[in-house]
């Protein structure tokens, strides 16, 4: 009998040892915990959180534990829970973490808004608004990521991973990422060169009406694996490289679409243009501003659009934002160079290209006065990734930082352009620093190129310097 005790006593330690719990979480005080992180840092890997309806401002941080965080939702099926259950990082980090080797981590039914990123050091940019995934896996399912942001990359959901190796296994199912923003890639979704996601072609996902300068929905970086990017509903209904910016190949499918582009030139005036009330088809209904209108504007190969500048001035300071891209097939044409004037007031650049971008005209712009800021890249005012059939005529640029130069993408820095074809033709610099022509062309064409005062100085080496 004392053996069999004994036995019994060991069975359970064991027993308890490797048993998963299930933690619940209620704002009331009547379940385990009352705060998210509480239970996550009590819990250990293989248990279950269980977060009951309610507002919760925290900033999640899974501290490297596989564990299932989920709302009721898991539970009911009723996706009131997932309305009801919100995580919101009230503007001081990203919603959720998964950045510490975590391998089998689940975020399941919740709501989550107003994150601004984390940082990804040594950068002090932030990434990943509402989810941030850096060297981990995890599967994103049946949430809602919206009215997030970040100034790195990934307004809804970041993933990156480590060059040293290959992340794979991450799967993002029957979300709705929308209304995000970032700054520079990948407005609902950013993903590493190195990460692998896999987009459930079920339980599709939703991704729309979000904003960046590149990659307005996703940005997909891994050109080694094929992209099947298949949604239940996208912002537009076909294969756009304005809304989804990748370096490799890709299937489009989507169910549903919530914006038709406008397949007609479109016009615009910085004085008495109206980006809300008017519909940009005529100089009596512009729109105020070309981000504005090249998000607008259809990319048709078949008929190429052209976005017509009326003259004026156009700086942030008069409500333009820059930088914008350029959508394929899309030409930007000002009223002449001596009248139609982007002004950098001492500060950042104009226009951005993604890799897959082509068939584009700028013609009778002048960019000035822009300046060295912490990064080489910020300051020049058209900067292109991508420049196949490009044209730049009648154009100058003063009193700033460089004047054009293609860039690659980090791993794959010479080859984006290989093949384009680019023409500049009567292009004036003046009284600027740095390089006024850097391209990485397969044929480029220089007809009438003046190159006058230009000063000599250091730049400071910052994050995407080159």
């Amino acid at each position: 009998m004392k053996h069999f005790i004994t036995f019994l006593i060991i069975f359970f330690f064991f027993l308890t040892l490797f048993s998963q719990t299930t933690w619940t979480v209620k704002q009331d005080g009547t379940g385990n915990f009352s705060s998210i992180q509480q239970a996550i840092n009590t819990s250990v890997s293989g248990d279950t959180i269980v977060v009951h309806n309610g507002r919760y401002y925290e900033n999640i941080i899974y501290n490297g534990k596989n564990i299932y965080l989920t709302s009721l939702f898991k539970y009911t099926n009723n996706r009131e829970d997932i309305y009801n259950t919100i995580i919101d990082a009230n503007h001081q980090s990203s919603g959720i973490q998964i950045r510490n080797g975590e391998t089998d981590a689940v975020i399941n039914g919740f709501t989550i808004t107003n994150g601004i990123g984390s940082t990804v050091p040594p950068s002090i940019e932030r990434g990943g608004g509402g989810i941030h995934i850096r060297d981990a896996k995890a599967t994103i399912l049946n949430n809602i990521i919206k009215n997030n942001n970040a100034t790195s990359s990934g307004g809804g959901i970041f993933i990156v991973s480590n060059q040293k190796f290959y992340l794979s296994g991450n799967i993002i199912k029957d979300n709705t990422v929308s209304s995000s923003s970032y700054l520079n890639d990948g407005g609902g979704i950013w993903i590493h060169p190195y990460a692998e996601v896999e987009f459930d072609p079920i339980n599709k996902n939703s991704v729309f009406n979000n904003r960046a300068l590149r990659g307005q929905d996703i940005s997909y970086f891994n050109n080694l694996k094929y992209f099947y990017a298949v949604f239940d509903t996208f912002t537009v209904a076909s294969n756009d490289d304005f809304f989804i910016d990748t370096t490799g190949d890709f299937f489009f499918q989507t169910d549903n679409y919530v914006f038709e582009p406008i397949n007609h030139d479109l016009y615009v005036c910085p004085l008495n243009g109206d980006d809300l009330n008017n519909d940009g088809l005529s100089w009596s209904s512009p729109f105020k501003t070309i981000k504005h209108a090249m998000y607008n504007i259809a990319s048709d190969p078949i008929h190429p659009k052209t976005i017509y500048l009326a003259p004026g001035i156009y700086s942030r300071s008069n409500g333009q934002e820059f930088h914008f891209i350029m959508k394929s097939n899309v030409n930007l044409q000002g009223a002449g160079r001596d009248i139609t004037i982007f002004d950098g007031e001492q500060g950042k650049g104009f226009i951005v290209t993604s890799p897959k971008t082509k068939n584009n005209s700028i013609s009778d712009i002048s960019f000035k006065n822009t300046k060295i800021l912490r990064d080489k890249l910020e300051p020049i005012p058209i900067m292109l990734m991508g420049l196949d059939n490009l044209e730049i005529i009648r154009c100058s640029f003063e009193d700033g930082y460089a004047g054009v130069s293609s860039i690659g993408l980090e791993g794959y820095p010479d080859s984006l352009n290989a093949e384009s074809n680019v023409f500049f033709s009567n292009l004036t610099f003046s009284n600027n620093t740095w390089g006024q022509l850097v391209i990485r062309a397969g044929f480029s064409v220089f007809e009438n190129i003046i190159i006058s005062n230009l000063r000599k100085e250091i730049a400071p080496v910052g994050p995407g310097h080159f």
